[in-house]
Formats: C-alpha cells, sequence, structure tokens
C-alpha cells in the first residue's frame, strides 16, 4: 500500500506544470483547461477554414453565384498574379460571371497547409490544378483536354465570421501555365 501511495504521488509530481496547476489527464500530462480550450477552439477554426478552402471549386465550377459569393468575407480581396485584383463580394461574381461564361473549368485543389494566425484568422495554402474546355468546345460537346491548364497555388487569408470561416484575401500564385493561358 505504502508503495502504491508512493508511485501514485510521484506520477503526480511529474504531471504538476511550472505554474503549479495539475495538467493529467487518463495518466498523461495535459496542458490546462484553458489552454485546452484554446486549442480546441484553433482546431475548429482551422477545420472550419478547410472546409471553405474545399468547397470553393465546386462552388466555383458550376457557378453557383450565391455559394460561391458566401466562401468570402464582404471585403475579400483575390488576385491572379499578373492580372488585377477584385474586391469585394460583387466583383467576385462579377468576374466568377465572366469567366465561366468562357470556359468550363474542373478546379482539383488540396490544403497543404493550414496555420492559425491570431484569434478568429488564419492562413492557408492549396495546391490547385485546373483542367480546362473552351465554352465553344464544350456547348458541342467536345470534352477533349490536353493536360492540365494551370498548376497553382492559393494563399489564403482566412477570417472567422459567427461560425464560418470565411476567405478573406486569396492570392492566386501561377506555378506552370498551358500555352493559351
Amino acid at each position: 500500500m505504502r508503495l502504491l501511495l508512493i508511485c501514485l504521488c510521484l506520477l503526480q509530481a511529474a504531471c504538476v506544470s511550472v505554474d503549479g496547476t495539475t495538467n493529467w489527464y487518463q495518466g498523461e500530462c495535459q496542458k490546462s483547461a484553458e489552454d485546452c480550450a484554446l486549442e480546441r477552439a484553433a482546431e475548429r477554426m482551422l477545420a472550419a477554414c478547410t472546409v471553405t478552402a474545399n468547397s470553393y471549386p465546386y462552388a466555383r465550377d458550376r457557378a453557383m453565384l450565391d455559394e460561391y459569393a458566401q466562401l468570402f468575407t464582404e471585403d475579400a480581396h483575390f488576385q491572379i498574379e499578373g492580372q488585377p485584383a477584385l474586391q469585394g463580394r460583387p466583383a467576385l461574381v462579377a468576374g466568377l460571371q465572366a469567366r465561366a461564361a468562357a470556359n468550363e473549368l474542373r478546379h482539383m485543389s488540396q490544403v497543404v497547409d493550414m496555420q492559425a494566425t491570431g484569434e478568429g484568422t488564419a492562413r492557408g495554402v492549396s495546391y490547385v490544378t485546373i483542367w480546362r474546355v473552351g465554352a465553344e468546345a464544350w456547348s458541342n460537346g467536345d470534352r477533349t483536354v490536353h493536360g492540365p491548364w494551370i498548376v497553382a497555388e492559393y494563399h489564403d487569408e482566412f477570417r472567422m465570421q459567427g461560425k464560418r470561416c470565411l476567405i478573406s484575401d486569396r492570392l492566386v500564385k501561377i506555378v506552370f501555365a498551358g500555352p493559351d493561358f
């Protein structure tokens, strides 16, 4: 019994942090309750931001204007390298309408990095491959593609609004582009 008590005391002593709080759960040392709550909130935010980033290709490729607009903050900034920037949801939607009429696209994207940058803010990078068929060919039933049209990176800044994580800034960095880009 005495040996068991000594072992328990040693185990608890090993799980006392510098500030004196006891941080253990199921035999493992843990952070304070406040730190754990902050960590869980950050994890929820990063998950919400990842959902937003992953929702973009579907809404964009199908020109779902309302769903597309709701992925961005009201004052969002969107720029494709080498092209004029778009500012605000109305400009982003107008840009999508113009681009969607010219091409049938499919975006294949993957979030490769997502990090919290502050309370309610995050930064993420997605790799994207864009396949394109011109609108005229598409309307004639031609689905022929000759390799990816663009390989790019989305460099995003996110901001929480309520329980949703929205894109506040997107810079599209072109890595490779087809000859007709």
